[in-house]
C-alpha cells in the first residue's frame, strides 16, 4: 500500500528534533510503510551521534599483519599452501565411488573426441599431425593434477592453434629446389647441395630425396618453433599466476573477446579451405593485414587445379558429420547426454578408403597424414629460444587469450555445478601445462567449450575424466598411431570447420547485444572485422583500443542530471522519467552517476555549467569588470572634485582632508534654514554647484556630504540617513545589478557524490575549484552522500578551506532541508547558526519538517 504522510512540526525532546510522520493506508500494490523519526544529519552529527570509529590501520600494521599471516608455519597452514598448490591433493582422498561410472563414460566419450580433433587441430597449427595427439595427452594429465574445475577439458583448441601458426609461418621458411634452370640459386648451400649429387653416367642431381630431406627438417623446425613459443607462454602464465594477475584478463570484456573468436573463426575456415579443394601445394602463405583477402582470391585463381578425389572426400565427410552432430545435440536427453562419436567413424570409414584405394598415390594423388610414429617423444629443450625477443608480444597475447578463454568456461561450469574456483590457481595450472610439455614437442593449449560441454553432459564429475581419457589416448599413441596414417587431410579440415560452428554461432548474439548496449555491440562487430581484415595481432589490439575508448566515453558521459523531489517523500529521482518529481525551489541537486578523475574532470565542469545553465566563470568576469568599471568612474570624479576644490583657494579647510568625508545637515538660523557642518561652516560655492549638478540643478536646501575620494551626498529623514549622490546611485546600481545579472537563479547547489566510487587528486582540485567559485557568487554549496574515502581527497585538495564539515551531508534529503530551513531564515532576518562541534543543543538544527515533506 502507498502511504500518503501527513508531516507534523518538530517536537524538540531534550533538545534533539524528534519528527513524527503519521501515514494514511491507501489502496496499492503493497502493504508496507515506512515511518522515519531522526535529526537531518550532516557528517559531524551523524559521526558524533554513531559514533564513528576513526581508527585506522596504517599501511605497516597491514604489511604486519600480512606478513605474519604468510610466515605462520603451523601444519595446518603448510598442508593448506600445498593443497593451494596441487588441488588434487585435496579432493582425490575424498573421491565418491558413485562418481566413477559417470567419469569412466564421460572419459572414454571425450578421449574419443580428442583423436581426430587433435590430428586436426595439428594440421591447423601448421605441425605434424602427431604432435597433436601429444597435445592431448601430457597437457591434459598435468590439468588433472593443478586445476581446481571439475570440469573444463584442456587440450588443443582453435583460436590458439591459428596463433600458433602465424608463429611458425613467421620464423620457419618455405622449402623450394635449389635449381633454377639447371643452375644453383644465389645463397644455397653449396656443400648440401653436394651431398646430392651423383657422379655415376655423369653428374645428375637427386631433387626428389634433396626435397624429402629439406620438408623432414622444416617439419623438424616447426615443432621446434611451436614448443618454444609453447615454453615462453607457459613461463609467461606461471609469473602472471604467481603473482596473481589474473585479473589483467579483465581488461578483455566479453564483445572484445567473442568479436575476437568470430573474426578469428574466419580464419581458421580459411586456412582450411584449401585442404577440401586438394590445394594446400598450391596455394601461397599470407599473413598480416587482408591476408584473407589475398587467401581467398588465390584459391579461386587455383581452383581449376582443384583435385576431385579430395572434393569427392569433403563432399560426403561435410554432410555427414554436420548432420549426426545436429541430432546428436537435438537428442542428447534420449541418448543419455552420450553422442555418437561420429568424428572417429568418419576417420575409420575414409582411413580405410584411403588405405585400400591407395588414394594416396596416382591418379588421386590425395593429401594424407603419413608417417605417425609410435611411442611416447624424448625430452629435449626446444632449440629456438634465442628468438623469444622477437616473439615475446605474440606470447603475450596467447598467454592472456588462452587464459581468458580457459577461465570463462570454468567459471561457467563452477556456477552451473555450484563450487568455488581460483583463477589465479587456473592461471597457474595452464602455465603448467603449457611449459612442461614444451619439452615432449607439444603446443599451446587451452579449455575447448565443445570437449567441455561434452565432458559435463556425458555424466563427468571431477578430473578423473582426464585420465581415463587419457589412457585411450596413450593406446593410440603406443600402437594405433599408424593406423592413422592413410587419414586424408581433407577430412580432417572437415572435421575443424565443423567445429567452428560454436563460433560463427555468436553472430546470434549481436541482436540482443544491441538490445542492451550499442557501445557494446559496435565494440564487438569492430574487434571480429579487424581481426578478419587486420589479422589476429592487429585485430585483438585494435578492439582492445576500441574497447578501452568506449570505456573513457562512459566515464566521460555518466548520466548527469538535476534531481527532484518527489512529494511527501525523501526521495529525489529525475525529473525527467518520474513527472511527479519536482525541482525544489531555489534549490538545484546536482547528481553525477560516475566517478571522477583525470580523465573526466573537464568533462564534469562542463556538465556542471550545462546542467545548471550557468558558468560561474562567466559571471564572476563579468562582475570584476563591472566592478573595475565602477571604480574607474569614481576616481574620474574624485579628480574632478579636488580639481574645482583646489581652485577656491580654501585647501587648508579640514573638509577638504583627502579621504575625509564632510556632511552638511540642515540648521535652523534666523534668516530660515542653511547648510553647516558639525562646526557651523557653511559649504563653498564649489560644493554648492557640485551639489546642484547631482541633484538636477536643484538648491541645495537638505542635508548632504563630501567626501574627498568620492563626493557623496546625504540626507537625514526621520533619522535614517540615505545617500543621495551619483555614487551613492552608481553602488545601488551596481549591487541591483549584481544581485540580477551575475548571480544564478538559485541559492543552494547540492552535489549527489552517492555515485562516486572514487575520486582521484586531479579531479578533487576541479571540484574544490567549482565550489569556491560558486560561493564566490554567493552560492550556498552543500554536498551530500559522499563516501569517507571520497571526503578524504576532497578534503586533502582543499576543500575544507571553502567547506567546513557542516555543510557535507548524509543524504540528499538531508542536504536539502538544511538548504530550505537556512534560506527561509536567511529571508526572515534570522541567522542559522550551525556549530561543527555538534549541534544537537540547538534546537533549531533543521529536520524532517513540514518544509521538508
Amino acid at each position: 500500500m502507498i502511504s500518503t504522510p501527513q508531516p507534523q512540526l518538530p517536537n524538540i525532546v531534550g533538545g534533539e528534533i524528534t519528527i513524527n510522520i503519521a501515514f494514511v493506508h491507501q489502496p496499492s500494490k503493497s502493504d508496507a510503510n515506512v515511518n522515519v523519526t531522526r535529526p537531518a544529519y550532516n557528517e559531524v552529527g551523524f559521526n558524533e551521534a554513531h559514533a564513528k570509529n576513526e581508527d585506522v590501520i596504517t599501511v605497516k600494521q597491514k604489511a604486519s599483519k600480512w606478513l605474519s599471516k604468510q610466515t605462520d608455519c603451523s601444519l595446518t597452514r603448510i598442508w593448506l599452501i600445498i593443497v593451494g598448490f596441487i588441488p588434487v591433493l585435496g579432493w582425490l582422498p575424498r573421491y565418491k565411488l558413485r562418481y566413477l561410472t559417470g567419469d569412466a563414460i564421460s572419459g572414454m566419450t571425450v578421449g574419443i573426441i580428442r583423436i581426430p580433433q587433435g590430428m586436426a587441430y595439428a594440421l591447423l597449427a601448421n605441425v605434424q599431425p602427431v604432435y597433436g595427439l601429444y597435445s592431448c595427452f601430457f597437457p591434459v594429465l598435468l590439468w588433472f593434477v593443478f586445476t581446481t574445475s571439475k570440469h573444463t577439458s584442456i587440450g588443443t583448441m582453435a583460436v590458439v592453434c591459428l596463433m600458433i601458426q602465424n608463429l611458425v609461418a613467421k620464423y620457419v621458411p618455405e622449402v623450394s629446389s635449389p635449381l633454377v634452370n639447371g643452375s644453383l640459386v644465389a645463397g644455397a648451400d653449396a656443400e648440401e647441395f653436394e651431398k646430392y649429387l651423383s657422379h655415376g653416367n655423369g653428374t645428375v642431381f637427386d631433387e626428389e630425396s634433396y626435397m624429402a630431406d629439406q620438408i623432414s627438417a622444416q617439419e623438424e623446425m616447426k615443432i621446434q618453433v611451436a614448443s618454444t613459443a609453447t615454453l615462453l607462454v607457459g613461463i609467461i602464465q606461471i609469473i602472471m599466476g604467481c603473482f596473481r594477475l589474473g585479473f589483467l584478463t579483465n581488461l578483455l570484456s566479453d564483445p572484445v573477446v567473442q568479436g575476437f573468436t568470430t573474426g578469428s573463426a574466419f580464419h581458421v575456415l580459411t586456412s582450411q579451405v584449401k585442404y577440401l579443394f586438394g590445394l594446400d601445394k598450391s596455394i601461397g602463405s599470407y599473413y598480416g593485414p587482408f591476408a584473407i583477402i589475398k587467401t581467398y582470391v588465390d584459391i579461386v585463381k587455383n581452383l581449376p587445379h582443384a583435385n576431385v578425389a579430395e572434393i569427392v572426400i569433403s563432399l560426403i565427410c561435410f554432410p555427414t558429420i554436420y548432420i549426426v552432430k545436429h541430432f546428436n545435440d537435438k537428442y542428447k536427453k534420449k541418448m543419455r547426454n552420450i553422442p555418437f562419436p561420429i568424428e572417429l567413424v568418419m576417420i575409420v570409414i575414409v582411413t580405410s578408403a584411403s588405405y585400400f584405394g591407395h588414394l594416396d598415390q596416382p591418379p588421386y594423388n590425395v593429401n594424407t597424414v603419413k608417417h605417425i610414429p609410435t611411442g611416447l617423444p624424448s625430452f629435449q629443450v626446444p632449440k629456438y629460444t634465442y628468438l623469444w625477443k622477437d616473439m615475446v608480444s605474440d606470447c603475450v597475447i596467447i598467454s592472456i587469450i588462452s587464459f581468458a578463454i580457459s577461465l570463462s568456461l570454468t567459471k561457467i561450469f563452477a556456477d552451473k555445478h555450484g563450487y568455488e574456483i581460483d583463477p589465479n590457481q587456473e592461471l597457474f595450472a595452464l602455465g603448467i601445462c603449457n611449459l612442461i610439455p614444451a619439452f615432449l614437442s607439444s603446443f599451446a593449449v587451452a579449455a575447448s567449450l565443445s570437449r567441455t560441454a561434452i565432458q559435463e553432459s556425458a555424466g563427468g564429475n571431477t578430473q578423473l575424466v582426464s585420465v581415463l581419457s587419457s589412457i585411450l589416448m596413450l593406446i593410440v599413441l603406443l600402437w594405433l598411431g599408424p593406423l592413422f596414417e592413410p587419414v586424408p587431410k581433407s577430412a580432417l579440415a572437415v572435421i575443424i570447420i565443423i567445429a567452428l560452428k560454436n563460433l560463427f554461432l555468436q553472430f546470434e548474439k549481436l541482436k540482443a547485444l544491441w538490445a542492451v548496449s550499442k557501445l557494446d555491440f559496435v565494440i564487438w562487430l569492430t574487434t571480429c572485422l579487424a581481426v578478419v581484415l587486420l589479422g589476429v595481432d592487429y585485430g585483438l589490439a585494435v578492439g582492445v583500443s576500441v574497447a578501452i575508448f568506449a570505456l573513457i566515453l562512459r566515464i566521460q558521459r555518466p548520466e548527469q542530471i538535476l534531481l527532484g523531489r518527489i512529494p511527501y517523500t525523501d526521495l529525489y529521482e529525475n525529473p525527467k522519467r518520474y513527472p511527479d518529481a519536482q525541482e525544489v525551489p531555489g534549490v538545484k541537486i546536482f547528481h553525477y552517476a560516475g566517478s571522477l578523475c583525470f580523465t573526466n574532470k573537464e568533462a564534469f565542469k562542463e556538465a556542471v555549467f550545462k546542467v545548471l545553465g550557468c558558468n560561474p566563470v562567466v559571471l564572476l568576469a563579468k562582475k570584476q569588470k563591472a566592478e573595475r568599471n565602477y571604480h574607474r568612474d569614481v576616481q574620474s570624479k574624485d579628480g574632478r572634485v579636488n580639481e574645482a576644490i583646489d581652485k577656491t583657494g580654501k585647501s587648508s579647510h579640514s573638509r577638504k582632508s583627502r579621504g575625509y568625508k564632510v556632511s552638511y545637515r540642515s540648521v535652523k538660523q534666523d534668516d530660515g534654514l542653511t547648510l553647516a557642518d558639525d562646526n557651523g561652516n557653511p559649504p563653498t560655492p564649489e560644493e554648492v554647484r557640485v551639489r546642484k549638478r547631482n541633484r538636477g540643478g536643484s538648491d541645495c536646501d537638505s542635508d548632504f556630504e563630501v567626501d574627498a575620494w568620492a563626493p557623496a551626498f546625504e540626507k537625514q529623514e526621520d533619522g535614517v540617513t540615505v545617500e543621495d549622490s551619483s555614487v551613492s546611485s552608481s553602488e545601488d546600481s551596481l549591487s541591483k545589478k549584481n544581485s540580477a545579472d551575475y548571480a544564478p537563479e538559485f541559492h543552494t547547489l547540492v552535489v549527489d557524490a552517492s555515485k562516486w566510487s572514487f575520486i582521484d587528486s586531479t579531479a578533487a582540485r576541479e571540484v574544490v575549484s567549482i565550489v569556491s567559485k560558486f560561493q564566490a557568487l554567493g552560492v550556498r554549496v552543500l554536498l551530500a552522500s559522499a563516501t569517507s574515502h571520497v571526503l578524504h581527497t576532497l578534503d586533502g585538495s582543499g576543500l575544507n578551506q571553502f567547506m567546513l564539515r557542516d555543510k557535507v551531508f548524509v543524504t540528499v534529503h538531508d542536504a536539502c532541508v538544511y538548504a530550505e530551513r537556512a534560506q527561509r531564515m536567511a529571508v526572515t532576518g534570522s541567522a542559522l547558526e550551525i556549530d561543527p562541534e555538534g549541534y544537537s543543543h540547538l534546537p533549531g538544527y533543521p529536520g524532517f519538517d513540514a518544509l521538508a515533506l
